[in-house]
């Protein structure tokens, strides 16, 4: 049952994911958002106050700025960060 509700929540979480993102990948199968945006090789990177993900250059890495962005400005805390 456990298992079900995290892919279920999951499934929501990146359904919601692409729909912010450009209209042409609102049709897309959470299997290929998956693949084009998610299973991506990064750098995880971290400073006094922030966490830094790189990713390696993608041909759609654009698609994302937006996205990014608006996680940036929406000053998201980490609790257990904090020194």
């Amino acid at each position: 049952m456990l298992v079900g509700w995290i892919k279920a929540l999951a499934y929501n979480n990146i359904g919601e994911f692409k729909e912010s993102l450009d209209k042409k990948y609102h049709k897309m199968t959470v299997g290929t958002i998956v693949r084009k945006f998610l299973d991506r090789p990064a750098t995880i990177e971290t400073t006094a106050d922030e966490i830094v993900v790189k990713f390696d250059y993608f041909r759609e890495c654009n698609a994302l700025k937006g996205y990014c962005d608006k996680i940036k400005q929406s000053n998201l805390e980490i609790s257990w960060f904090k020194p």
